[in-house]
């Protein structure tokens, strides 16, 4: 069987299981987001949005998104048999990774009360984000998710997506039964993120240990034997990177700001549908990119290509079949599952799932460009895509409302998706 099928193979197999889990973990969690949408209103899913989007933003400020160089160095180093030096780069992962949990909380700390004045929070949402800061010090996934996905440990990924949205639910469900307070869902979804967090890191540990027991006669290599200068490169950049995507998470601010907090929750529950979708399309981007690294480290340029055309077809028909499907029941479904109050969200749902299936078609092509070793290519897609995105959001959410941010967002893939496919054709050899 040709090496080519063979990929392709295992990229529908891992691509499969984590489409499989990601439905059902998608599922699982739009029953836990319509509770505490429901329960909350409008207005308070809105000011639970403010907080959680507060929150993410500082996290993608300090992330390093190590995966991304992990699994890129790692596979040169498998290409030389070299284990050793593989478990080295992610003790260093490790490490790198706390460091940045704790700088978030200190950022986040620091910054809260100033975000609160700009964006004129109430007081309860000031307190709440305040108190959800603290969820920073567990949030290290960067180097747990290299793990898993460089030793091919898709179906414990899938697991995970499950486990940690039916913890989710069960939580939101005690909430919503016993006293379902703004306070009280705060609280569970704090819980919930905890939880999701520290099942990660401990099923990569256990992977790490299991991949990595020494070998009688063989040391260990130092961690300062694999900090390249490349690596830290690597890393700095898909940090800046990760940094520009946080301006995604003002929207919901904007709105809130120029419209009012009940349309911040309905433009939250777009997103979250948009999101989950988002997440169902995440699986080929997280299945292609190791094979991805190797061709890359192999330098086999023409099957390189072939693959991330072929993925991008398969992704983006997905994106679309998603966007047919709700655009004939999405009124209906908002209707019914979330109440009248949230019946605004269908035309800003279409639009930010249209953003989606560009996303789709043009989505393989950013692990390509990292799979090379060019994430500078990625940090210049994402920072032309963030100034017209923010230019956007400054120009028609005073005037079109939420409509005008789904539009903003619309106009960041379009953007990315320009500057990524032109990078793309002139950095990606054609020949081996």
């Amino acid at each position: 069987m040709k090496q080519s099928t063979k990929r392709e193979i295992r990229l529908l197999k891992n691509a499969s299981k984590l489409f499989s889990s990601s439905t059902l973990a998608a599922a699982i969690g739009v029953v836990s987001f319509v509770l505490t949408a429901r329960m909350l209103g409008a207005d308070g899913y809105g000011s639970l949005a403010l907080v959680v989007g507060f929150t993410t933003a500082i996290l993608r400020l300090c992330e390093f998104q190590a995966w991304q160089a992990l699994i890129n160095t790692a596979a040169n180093y498998q290409s030389q048999n070299d284990d050793l030096k593989i478990a080295a780069l992610f003790r260093l992962g490790f490490s790198l990774d706390f460091c940045a949990c704790v700088a978030a909380f200190l950022i986040g700390l620091a910054s809260v009360a100033v975000t609160a004045d700009i964006f004129n929070w109430q007081p309860a949402v000031s307190q709440a984000a305040e108190l959800y800061l603290f969820v920073l010090l567990i949030s290290a996934r960067g180097t747990p998710t290299a793990i898993l996905r460089f030793y091919d440990r898709f179906g414990i990924v899938a697991a995970h997506q499950i486990i940690s949205a039916i913890v989710k639910l069960a939580v939101v469900l005690v909430v919503t039964l016993h006293k379902p307070t703004f306070q009280n869902f705060i609280y569970a979804w704090m819980f919930s993120h905890i939880v999701e967090y520290l099942l990660l890191q401990g099923m990569a540990v256990a992977i790490y240990r299991s991949k990595n027991n020494k070998v009688p006669g063989k040391k260990s290599v130092a961690m300062r034997e694999v900090a390249s200068a490349r690596l830290f490169r690597f890393l700095f950049i898909s940090n800046f990177d990760s940094s520009l995507k946080m301006v995604r998470e003002l929207d919901v601010q904007f709105v809130a700001l120029y419209v009012d907090e009940s349309a911040a929750g309905i433009l939250r529950v777009a997103r979250q549908l948009a999101g989950f979708a988002g997440k169902v399309l995440d699986a080929f981007y997280v299945a292609i990119y190791p094979d991805l690294a190797m061709l890359s480290a192999r330098r086999e340029w023409q099957n390189l290509r072939a693959f991330v055309a072929r993925s991008a077809l398969y992704v983006g028909l997905l994106a679309l079949l998603g966007l047919s499907v709700f655009a004939i029941t999405g009124a209906w479904f908002l209707n019914l599952i979330f109440g009248e109050d949230y019946a605004s969200a269908y035309g800003i749902t279409c639009i930010l799932l249209f953003s989606m299936v560009l996303w789709g078609f043009a989505q393989p092509i950013a692990p390509a460009i990292l799979a090379i070793g060019r994430p500078g290519a990625s940090l210049v897609a994402h920072s032309q895509a963030a100034l017209v995105y923010l230019a956007m959001l400054i120009l028609l959410v005073p005037e079109m409302g939420i409509i005008g941010a789904g539009w903003a967002m619309f106009s960041l893939y379009a953007c990315w998706a320009g500057v990524m496919l032109f990078a793309y054709q002139k950095l990606v050899p054609r020949t081996q």
